[in-house]
């Protein structure tokens, strides 16, 4: 990724966006968010993808503070959506890039996890 001018090699982890703790769910304190920004980062890593849906506020802020890249998916899910469903991933990512476009760690775009052939 080219980053302030320079090239970066992003190294990190594919995150549930629920991002919980065993016996807390997602109902824990925003230290332990910035707790397990820390330990990302002291893995070396600086990057995030997070699965199916973008992450609460509280981890994106945690990921800009710690200098971890994230990638965050609109609605995601297997395969290709077609009429509605698409329409309401693109819903999704529009109000996602809204609601994180400030925070300067923040990325958003659509990838399948599964490739599509057309049927002959």
């Amino acid at each position: 990724m080219w980053l302030n001018d320079k090239y970066v090699w992003l190294t990190g982890y594919a995150q549930r966006s629920s991002d919980d703790w065993a016996g807390l769910g997602q109902a824990y304190p925003d230290w332990l968010h910035d707790y397990n920004a820390q330990l990302v980062r002291s893995t070396h890593a600086n990057y995030i993808r997070w699965m199916h849906v973008s992450p609460q506020a509280v981890d994106v802020r945690a990921c800009d503070q710690a200098g971890i890249v994230q990638a965050c998916p609109a609605g995601d899910k297997e395969g290709d959506a077609r009429g509605r469903q698409w329409e309401q991933r693109v819903e999704v990512m529009r109000d996602s890039m809204i609601y994180f476009r400030n925070n300067p760690a923040f990325c958003s775009g659509r990838r399948a996890t599964t490739v599509s052939r057309p049927t002959t």
